[in-house]
């Protein structure tokens, strides 16, 4: 607790002119801010304060003490985070992230094979987006993430793998044609779609500014006439004639079987989804937690067979 004081201390006299304006911010009295650091000083043998000076100020020493000091403070933060969430898997709780709908149309079978081993596990599902999934998983709100993949040093991420994304078309548009209702998207079809009705997706969906940085990169500028709350309704609504929307190959399986569309296959360079499951950047995984993670790996290849979008 006295280190932690004195680290209090020592970021004061970085922001005030004064001892006597370090104490007041403190709440504490000149001469007890005055007695702590000398007896640093005293302690580490070196100057930690220069009083000489107008503002006081803190010297090489003193800079260099107090960085050591916030980096303890950081660990100790860290390391009772920790312990609280192995304290949380001890008792049985993990806490999942996942895109939507990757929650209705791959977990029940993934977690059916993890409760094989781990019964008395309890898991908390949510679907999450994954701007929202990258802060919840550093601060530890969220133990694993299944979705789109994302960058950050704070969190270790496994790629899945890319699933090829593709534009539905009703029947009402121009870029229906009978025929092969799944076929490439060609340069042709890309000019087309300048001033086409469009169904996006809101709810700040990376997915969406994907396809949005996709269409800008290309030229395109399509008439965004709807925006849905998720890609289940905009797949609906685009098979009702209401505009064109992004989706995957596989999507058909959820459409009626009289639904009249096309689906027009993106090249993977110009626009493909990448899928990852990431963790925090802990040394060693708690086992329920390792055995949730590699279920996920071995089972990539099916998540990616599945209608995702």
């Amino acid at each position: 607790m006295m280190e932690e004081r004195l680290g209090e201390f020592l970021t004061a006299v970085r922001r005030y002119d004064t001892f006597t304006a370090v104490a007041q911010s403190l709440f504490v009295s000149q001469p007890y801010v005055s007695r702590q650091i000398g007896a640093a000083e005293k302690k580490y043998q070196v100057q930690l304060v220069d009083r000489a000076t107008t503002p006081i100020r803190l010297t090489y020493a003193g800079e260099r003490l107090l960085a050591y000091l916030q980096r303890e403070q950081q660990v100790q933060r860290n390391l009772m985070a920790e312990m609280n969430r192995l304290g949380n898997y001890a008792a049985g709780s993990i806490s999942i992230g996942i895109n939507q709908p990757l929650g209705a149309s791959w977990l029940p079978r993934l977690l059916e094979l993890f409760y094989e081993k781990f019964p008395q596990v309890h898991l908390t599902v949510a679907e999450v987006t994954t701007s929202k999934a990258a802060s919840m998983l550093v601060d530890g709100q969220l133990d694993m993430f299944i979705g789109k993949r994302f960058y950050d040093e704070r969190v270790a991420t496994q790629k899945l793998g890319t699933l090829p994304l593709a534009l539905l078309v009703p029947k009402n548009s121009p870029l229906y044609h009978t025929g092969p209702i799944v076929r490439p998207l060609t340069d042709e079809m890309m000019n087309a779609l300048n001033g086409e009705p469009f169904i996006g997706i809101g709810n700040e969906s990376t997915f969406q500014e994907a396809v949005d940085h996709a269409l800008q990169d290309n030229g395109i500028r399509v008439n965004k006439r709807i925006e849905a709350s998720d890609s289940r309704i905009a797949i609906n609504l685009a098979a009702s004639g209401l505009g064109t929307t992004i989706t995957s190959p596989n999507a058909l399986s959820r459409l009626p079987e009289n639904a009249k569309v096309n689906v027009l296959v993106f090249p993977e360079a110009m626009l493909s989804l990448e899928l990852c499951v990431a963790h925090r950047q802990d040394d060693v995984l708690p086992e329920p937690l390792r055995v949730l993670l590699q279920l996920v790996l071995t089972n990539a290849d099916t998540l990616l067979a599945l209608p995702l979008i």
